[in-house]
């Protein structure tokens, strides 16, 4: 009897230490999770702050422990930039579109770090891949809007009216509007916002603009594009 006495008084005792065993290692799970958002939070808040130094330092910490969030590398970088450490940046925003490749905010940012990086050629080879393989307008003008920020107006012009031939729709023609006036190019300007608005007719941006070169958006000024206006994509 003492024997069995003894057994049934071990039992609960076991479950209650297991409780208690349970309950510290989630209680360092929570910990750990407090002190990983904190670090987070406190590296936002000094990055919108333009405390690069110390943002730098907390979105490290966390990535310490957590190395796989795009998004941290993301902000990361973006404080690496406002550090002036270009070649950090670089690396951080490589690792944060490595991780989300689909990401076209993070495409964008990479392609400007290698270009600030002196890199430019190897930042059109990115953007032209992806723009490639992908097919999709957005990619295209990305693409057009990098190499019109290069100088490069002929090769940004043929990208946009790309994307054109992709989505006709009005935004390709604002982008190619943009393009045709930093280059000094009025005619082809307004001929871009004649498609503008003919896509969207609200678009009072575009009509203003119309009216500076000395058009009249008016119900006729507006015209869809040709098929012969555009390349094959």
């Amino acid at each position: 009897m003492p024997r069995q006495h003894h057994t049934l008084r071990s039992r609960p005792a076991a479950a209650f230490c297991g409780l208690i065993f349970a309950a510290l290692l989630l209680g360092g799970c929570a910990t750990k999770e407090v002190r990983l958002l904190d670090a987070r939070s406190r590296g936002r808040t000094a990055l919108l702050e333009k405390r690069y130094d110390d943002a730098v330092k907390y979105f490290e910490a966390y990535l310490a422990d957590r190395p796989a969030r795009a998004d941290v590398l993301f902000d990361l970088a973006r404080a690496y930039e406002g550090m002036q450490e270009i070649s950090a940046a670089r690396e951080a925003y490589t690792i944060a579109y490595e991780l989300d490749p689909d990401n076209p905010e993070y495409i964008e940012a990479l392609a400007h770090a290698m270009a600030a990086n002196g890199e430019p050629d190897a930042a059109i080879s990115l953007l032209e891949q992806i723009a490639t393989e992908s097919l999709r307008a957005e990619a295209y003008l990305r693409l057009g809007r990098f190499l019109l920020d290069q100088g490069l107006a002929d090769e940004a012009v043929q990208t946009m009216e790309t994307a054109a031939a992709l989505d006709p729709s009005a935004e390709p023609y604002r982008a190619l509007a943009e393009a045709y006036r930093k280059f000094g190019d009025p005619d082809r300007e307004l001929e871009a916002l004649r498609h503008v608005l003919w896509f969207d007719p609200d678009d009072e941006n575009a009509k203003e603009r119309v009216r500076t070169l000395g058009g009249v958006p008016g119900p006729t000024f507006a015209r869809p594009p040709l098929e012969t206006d555009l390349p094959t994509p």
